[in-house]
């Protein structure tokens, strides 16, 4: 775990690594759940 962590947060280039991936995966799961709500929230076509 020491490893990790040292990896992660001792030097710029890791922290910078590490909130690129969670950024990124903030943002992934924003335009997720966004399209869940619109699918969820759409109109049912009607049937003819």
């Amino acid at each position: 775990m020491k490893f990790w962590l040292d990896l992660m947060f001792g030097s710029d280039i890791g922290f910078m690594s590490m909130m690129t991936i969670i950024s990124t995966t903030i943002i992934v799961s924003v335009i997720c759940c966004y399209f869940v709500y619109k699918v969820r929230t759409a109109p049912q076509p009607e049937e003819e």
